[in-house]
């Protein structure tokens, strides 16, 4: 058995525990080290120390952030393993609003052994769902195995990618609202395929629909209300659907009140997905200024 050690990119975040490191040629202990257990191995996020004290400072760019240690790893655990981190950094990329990538790994520690890949991605932490580590760490802690048990049949990854690029700096409000509804359009056509609706020239029918009988459509907005229904979540369908009509059919967004619209959207995202993984817990909604955290 061996340690194992992989590098990742884009994950802002401070640590929970206080670790040895050096800081500013500064030998000392510093809150820089996050455990996560979670699929029979014990997950060491040692995070840089030199990560600005303010975070958000990041956007934009993409950042070589944590050293992730696993101890006393089987050399037939390695796939296991690897499997396990990428899944992991998925759902730190929804908790961080960046892409984190593990880009690079060195298994057994020491040797030189190991691969590097080439990465495409950035921070873009702005208005994050949490506001501490603690509550990172419980997100990937309790909701690890309802996420991959839903990631392939619901996609749920490539709706993470979605709501990471719905927050790019840089992009004009209309393009953002536009891809939140690409987000929700995602997350509709995976869960109506894994609810039994079948897809018949074009449009979703009736679970009963056949090709010789496919009968009238299914549209987005009954779905949306299945969606939110089944993860008891109260929310405005007619608006998400108003929204995504205008500016997929158009091309724009001409509401004199877009910002509130992109952060109603941004907010049903976030709530939506943490339902879906069965987050439980406080989550902070996507709005400005000082606000109240939610609860699920």
């Amino acid at each position: 058995m061996n340690d194992y050690l992989a590098y990742l990119a884009n994950c802002p975040l401070r640590g929970i525990e206080m670790h040895p490191g050096n800081k500013n040629g500064k030998a000392g202990k510093y809150p820089n080290l996050i455990r996560i257990n979670i699929d029979g191995f014990v997950l060491e996020l040692h995070q840089d120390n030199k990560l600005p004290s303010n975070l958000s400072e990041l956007r934009g760019g993409q950042i070589c952030t944590t050293e992730l240690y696993v101890r006393g790893v089987d050399k037939e655990d390695l796939n296991r393993l690897q499997e396990t981190i990428g899944y992991v950094s998925e759902l730190l990329s929804f908790a961080t609003e960046s892409r984190v990538l593990p880009y690079a790994f060195e298994f057994p520690v020491g040797s030189s052994m190991g691969q590097k890949l080439a990465m495409v991605g950035t921070v873009q932490r702005w208005r994050p769902p949490f506001d501490n580590p603690e509550d990172v760490k419980k997100l990937v802690e309790t909701c690890y195995d309802e996420y991959v048990r839903l990631r392939n049949p619901r996609m749920l990854h490539v709706a993470i990618d979605y709501m990471h690029h719905t927050v790019m700096k840089g992009l004009a409000r209309e393009i953002q609202i536009g891809l939140a509804c690409v987000a929700f359009e995602n997350l509709r056509h995976n869960w109506a395929i894994d609810n039994g609706y079948p897809h018949i020239n074009g449009f979703f029918r009736e679970k009963t629909a056949t090709q010789a009988r496919p009968g009238n459509p299914v549209g987005i907005k009954r779905h949306l209300e299945e969606m939110f229904s089944e993860v008891g979540m109260v929310s405005d369908e007619e608006r998400i659907f108003d929204t995504r009509n205008e500016v997929i059919h158009t091309g724009l967004y001409g509401n004199i009140g877009n910002d509130d619209t992109y952060e109603f959207l941004e907010n049903a995202l976030r709530e939506y997905f943490l339902r879906v993984v069965g987050y439980h817990g406080q989550f902070m909604p996507y709005c400005g200024g000082s606000p109240t955290p939610c609860n699920i």
